[in-house]
């Protein structure tokens, strides 16, 4: 509690953060981070994209830095694109808010970057998906779904 750095995790993350015991079966020191970006070919997937939606990995590690839960592989379009926020549930999903490469009817361009909330198992299966645009309605837009 006086500044002075005790551990240190060698991952970067957006955000990165502390996962709380009661959700790590009592665990202390796990943290969510990004363990992976798109590289190459990868990050041309969508033009234009910026650095922050090219996260490939997220993951838990625990104290020792070892990987306990990880996604990204799994998911839309084979990389996380997490961005903002996540969250770890009290059944064990995690939140995911990401982006993703879709087609929006009525706009323009082929495919736009939409938001998508994935709720991800610890297995790395999506359970429940939510994406922006097939919500244009309720948001108030008069273009359809």
């Amino acid at each position: 509690m006086d500044g002075n750095e005790v551990h240190r995790w060698d991952h970067r993350g957006f955000p990165s953060g502390m996962l709380d015991p009661a959700l790590v079966g009592g665990a202390r020191g796990h943290v969510m981070v990004q363990l992976a970006d798109m590289t190459g070919s990868q990050t041309g997937m969508i033009p234009g994209m910026p650095a922050l939606f090219k996260n490939k990995t997220i993951g838990e590690l625990d104290w020792d830095g070892n990987i306990v839960w990880q996604w990204g592989e799994t998911a839309p379009g084979g990389a996380a694109q997490q961005h903002h926020d996540w969250a770890r549930l009290p059944n064990g999903d995690t939140l995911v808010l990401s982006v993703l490469s879709y087609q929006i009817p009525d706009f323009t361009l082929p495919k736009q970057l939409d938001d998508v909330i994935c709720e991800v198992t610890p297995k790395g299966d999506i359970v429940r998906k939510w994406i922006a645009g097939d919500h244009l309605t309720e948001f108030g837009s008069p273009l359809r779904r």
